[in-house]
């Protein structure tokens, strides 16, 4: 299986822009990439070569949601992706299993695959609970037996604070995944990746690609990755 990188801006651009950002990849480094830039972005980034996701969908179709986007609307700029459950979603806009589900159903519908963030808390890493926490959260996935759905594992401890986990701990979980949701299922992971620790989790087998934040944002760091990723 094919490594897949994905890109997550959030609420930022790369320095120079996102042509001048754009510039700096070969074609063959554009199909295994895809940037998930903020929403106006889009359609931008698709006509430049890239696959692309969106950061979020409304677990709505159209109506009175103001501030909202459907997956029918991510459809017509052209997204590939869309990241759901991401943790700073779950924290900062509390939620939940029945709207993720929802999410991944408004999705589905428009051929749009999810990626489907999960992770541990720094407590409940110490308390060895991760996987409990993980089974938990994979709840929300029950109605989607053989959908073609991207699982994102990010520990919440490692999520921007410059951390990230040791390869034997990413083995671990992943195998553990990997048994809980059959060993086609692809499982990226995700927290503090960059150039120097990205070669050393892009080697274990039971790792099928990175969800990147902070570097993603850097064209030179991504280009390293993505040579680490197809040589």
């Amino acid at each position: 299986m094919e490594k897949l990188i994905i890109a997550n801006w959030k609420m930022n651009l790369p320095t120079g822009g996102v042509v001048t950002f754009a510039e700096q990849f070969s074609p063959a480094q554009k199909k295994i990439l895809v940037v998930a830039p903020p929403y106006p972005f889009l359609a931008q980034l698709k006509g430049l070569g890239f696959h692309t996701a969106a950061q979020d969908v409304s677990s709505h179709d159209k109506g009175a949601f103001t501030g909202e986007v459907s997956a029918e609307l991510l459809a017509q700029v052209g997204a590939h992706y869309c990241i759901v459950g991401h943790s700073e979603r779950r924290q900062q806009h509390h939620e939940e299993h029945e709207l993720l589900s929802q999410k991944i159903i408004q999705l589905l519908n428009r051929h749009i695959k999810p990626i489907f963030c999960i992770g541990e808390h720094g407590d409940d890493h110490e308390a060895k609970k991760t996987n409990q926490v993980l089974l938990a959260q994979l709840s929300a996935l029950d109605n989607f037996k053989g959908k073609e759905i991207i699982i994102a594992y990010e520990p919440v401890w490692a999520v921007g604070t410059g951390r990230h986990a040791t390869p034997d701990h990413i083995k671990t979980i992943h195998h553990y995944l990997k048994q809980r949701l059959g060993a086609d299922t692809p499982i990226l992971y995700g927290g503090s990746v960059n150039p120097q620790n990205a070669a050393s989790i892009l080697g274990l087998a039971e790792v099928d690609g990175l969800l990147i934040g902070g570097a993603s944002l850097k064209a030179d760091e991504m280009v390293k990755i993505l040579l680490m990723a197809r040589p």
